[in-house]
């Protein structure tokens, strides 16, 4: 569920009115703007192994999440816990039987340069 979404900061707060920026820009995160969402993690559910050019606060709201990264460590969150992903590929299970539900607020960020190669955005099959 994307809850709100806004292309760039800081908020201007005049203007013509209220627009659906969810409607107007539906990437997941807006370059130098910031993404509000919440995710429905059904028992059993992965999520894709993902990087996305951000900075993420995410707060466990209902449930038990595990936090995997690449290398295979992996975190148990439950309820009330928060956690902040800078850039690092990851996926997200529900390994209960149970729903979870967590809430993100995405800041878009520079690319992660490692070595002198900037890393992009990539989404792949979590295993």
């Amino acid at each position: 569920i994307n809850i709100e979404n806004k292309k760039e900061s800081p908020e201007k707060h005049n203007g013509p009115g209220w627009v659906d920026e969810i409607a107007e820009h539906p990437e997941l995160i807006s370059p130098g703007g910031s993404t509000f969402r919440a995710f429905e993690f059904a028992p059993g559910s992965v999520s894709p192994m993902h990087r996305t050019i951000s900075l993420d606060y995410g707060i466990v709201a209902k449930g038990t999440i595990v936090l995997e990264m690449e290398d295979g460590s992996r975190v148990t969150l439950t309820e009330g816990d928060t956690v902040v992903q800078r850039g690092g590929m990851h996926c997200w299970r529900n390994e209960t039987s149970e729903w979870g539900r967590m809430y993100f607020v995405g800041l878009g960020a520079q690319p992660v340069k490692v070595n002198g190669q900037e890393l992009k955005e990539e989404w792949r099959e979590a295993k």
